[in-house]
């Protein structure tokens, strides 16, 4: 399969060496933008808005690299012609048609995904690392992660399942022989339930519930319930922990089982913090019913 683009190889031998690129063209989101030879257009389009309505904006980035002079008004034939260019490289690298929706297209039902709608998923150890558009959407939902294990005597501590990392996520984890459960608002709070006693060797049922109880748009967060849980048996809640209504695109990390690679979802262990003992599997059941 060929690589567009030009090789940035030969700048690692010769630091002065002149850009051997010639076009770089830009969309994101309905926003454009194209470079050639010094000069750099770019439009800026208002999500909804008619493309029409955009406004062109030019800038001689050799002399002035901040972009802080706009020389539309006075050279308007450069304007056009990159204008035109830019509908050229859009063109030919499959860029069109334009489409400026934002979440609709994350969402969008049609997009390739691992995660089929269902009441309940199976995760197992050594399993690389699943992306989060591919792992069921539990934000807001309710949801309870159990992972079946047997428990090692003496150092049992270690990562059950996890999924975000140091900017927002989620752990269940044995740390100093108990069980807890972490959840990491976007690294603005860190919201902690552990049990009294540890857990006792053997096999066990580990799990976590998350029961939401509201919904705020400004900001965009989830709060609900978390009870945690041995064998069925309550042993420790926390009430009112907030959640983020998206991870993904923040965190950049997803699910793992008995372990914890990149940065830690809690700061009470260092990863890769693996767990010792042997896990059967890790479910996540999610209530389609109760959904904010």
């Amino acid at each position: 399969m060929p690589l567009h683009g030009i090789s940035m190889g030969y700048t690692l031998t010769d630091g002065k060496a002149h850009t051997r690129k010639k076009i770089q063209y830009y969309e994101m989101l309905g926003s454009r933008a194209i470079w050639t030879d010094g000069w750099n257009a770019v439009a800026w389009h208002k999500p909804g808005s008619s493309w029409d309505e955009d406004s062109w904006e030019l800038y001689n980035t050799d002399k002035d690299f901040t972009q802080a002079n706009d020389l539309a008004a006075q050279n308007p034939k450069k304007l056009a012609a990159l204008e035109k260019q830019w509908w050229i490289e859009a063109k030919k690298y499959d860029v069109l048609p334009l489409d400026d929706r934002r979440y609709e297209r994350v969402a969008d039902p049609s997009r390739p995904v691992a995660a089929m709608t269902k009441d309940e998923y199976t995760f197992y150890p050594g399993t690389s690392i699943v992306h989060p558009l591919a792992l069921p959407t539990l934000l807001g939902r309710e949801h309870t992660i159990t992972a079946i294990v047997d428990v090692p005597e003496g150092n049992a501590d270690g990562v059950l399942a996890c999924s975000g990392g140091e900017f927002g996520g989620w752990s269940l984890f044995i740390h100093n022989g108990k069980l807890h459960y972490a959840h990491n608002h976007l690294k603005i709070a860190e919201y902690l339930v552990s049990t009294d006693k540890p857990v006792s060797a053997g096999k066990h049922q580990l799990s976590v519930k998350f029961t939401p109880t509201g919904k705020s748009l400004k900001p965009d967060i989830f709060t609900g319930d978390v009870v945690l849980s041995i064998d069925d048996q309550p042993v420790g809640e926390a009430k009112g922990i907030k959640m983020a209504s998206q991870y993904s695109s923040v965190t950049g990390y997803g699910l793992l089982v008995g372990r914890n690679t990149g940065t830690p979802v809690s700061h009470l262990y260092k990863p890769p913090f693996t767990f010792p003992g042997n896990i059967e599997k890790v479910s996540i059941k999610v209530n389609p019913k109760v959904n904010l």
